[in-house]
């Protein structure tokens, strides 16, 4: 198990009438003696989702995060908005640079309305 020195990382998860809501809070993270973290960077973007077809997924275009590497883990928050049936996860796709992936868990499509993501990427 890694050692964290100084940092508080917690995932919220919430399940609401209006859909799946992922809240994330988070300190900076300090780097210790192997824990491999260094610290994070976080941004957000609006993004406008199309429709998504019953059970598959969509990517957004890409979002620039400055010191994003592609091993580097991802986490997204949506809004309060982000319809029910919908689930969102985020990964880099180069150095600098990461993308929202929407997966459609219904039977039937789901048109997201567009909307902001905040994404949260620790560096390593």
């Amino acid at each position: 198990m890694r050692n964290l020195k100084a940092a508080a990382v917690v995932f919220v998860l919430s399940l609401s009438a209006t859909g799946v809501v992922y809240a994330v809070a988070t300190q900076k993270v300090q780097k210790e003696a192997n824990t491999g973290l260094t610290d994070h960077a976080e941004l957000t973007a609006a993004k406008d989702i199309a429709s998504i077809p019953a059970n598959t997924c969509t990517d957004s275009s890409t979002i620039s995060v400055p010191n994003a590497g592609v091993s580097d883990p991802c986490a997204v928050g949506t809004g309060a908005t982000f319809e029910a049936g919908l689930v969102a996860m985020c990964y880099a796709t180069a150095d600098d640079t990461v993308v929202v992936r929407v997966c459609n868990v219904t039977v039937g499509a789901v048109d997201p309305a567009s909307q902001s993501y905040s994404v949260r990427v620790w560096t390593q």
